[in-house]
């Protein structure tokens, strides 16, 4: 696509929200969870609850995202992600400034999914807030088939994301994400696939494909198979 040539390995660049609570492996904001070099940008006023509305985002902060994203490419990054799905509807106007790939959330992919897995097919989204994830975040796609489910607001997860808290287990965090899923599946008949909007929900995919069956997909997965299209991994190179 832009012409660059050679073994070297691809770069995952993510533009990073402001947050204190633990990022597990398997998280988008730990690099451990990649099998690609990862670069992070830290966006200055990218708060949980700044990032996290169902209203417009301040100019201020689009810019700081649009600065971050650039400052990644400089740096080299070969696909540039973020750390939080409500990002979504800055697809566009970040994409637009940069030559290479970008996916700001997962929320991006449900058009090519309803694609491959039918129009009709049940999407199940699961979110850090429901309260807040709207039509905004999903305006280019019908919203007949999607059913969001997210954090009891009450949970230890949601707590530890909301407040920054770091005195949270895997185990406890696992055990509140289960929670949502188990709600969803039991709610929703027929559901074909789930979408996770939450990156802090990656950690814990393989505990809900196993107990529900369904397949699960996710921003982290996204970044990986654009990088993997653009160039070997490191595990490759070093075998």
């Amino acid at each position: 696509m832009h012409g660059r040539s050679g073994t070297k390995a691809p770069r995952i660049g993510i533009l990073q929200l402001d947050t204190g609570f633990p990022r597990f492996v398997g998280d988008i904001g730990n690099p451990a969870t990649f099998c690609f070099e990862t670069i992070y940008r830290t966006v200055p006023g990218a708060s949980v609850a700044a990032a996290v509305t169902d209203e417009e985002l301040p100019a201020e902060l689009i810019g700081e995202l649009m600065s971050a994203a650039r400052c990644l490419e400089r740096e080299g990054a070969s696909v540039i992600g973020t750390s939080c799905g409500f990002l979504a509807p800055l697809q566009h106007a970040v994409q637009q400034h940069l030559q290479v790939p970008f996916i700001s959330s997962s929320l991006v992919l449900i058009p090519f999914l309803r694609q491959i897995y039918g129009g009709r097919s049940p999407v199940g989204i699961l979110t850090y807030d429901k309260r807040k994830l709207g039509m905004r975040h999903l305006r280019e796609v019908s919203g007949e088939y999607l059913h969001i489910y997210g954090l009891d607001p009450e949970s230890a997860w949601f707590r530890a994301i909301a407040g920054q808290l770091e005195n949270i287990t895997r185990e406890d965090a696992c055990r509140d994400v289960l929670a949502v899923v188990g709600q969803c599946v039991g709610e929703v008949p027929g559901l074909q696939l789930l979408v996770l909007e939450c990156t802090n929900f990656s950690p814990f995919k393989k505990r809900i494909r196993e107990e529900t069956g369904v397949p699960v997909f996710d921003l982290v997965d996204a970044l990986q198979w654009v990088a993997n299209a653009s160039g070997p991994s490191r595990e490759r190179l070093f075998r």
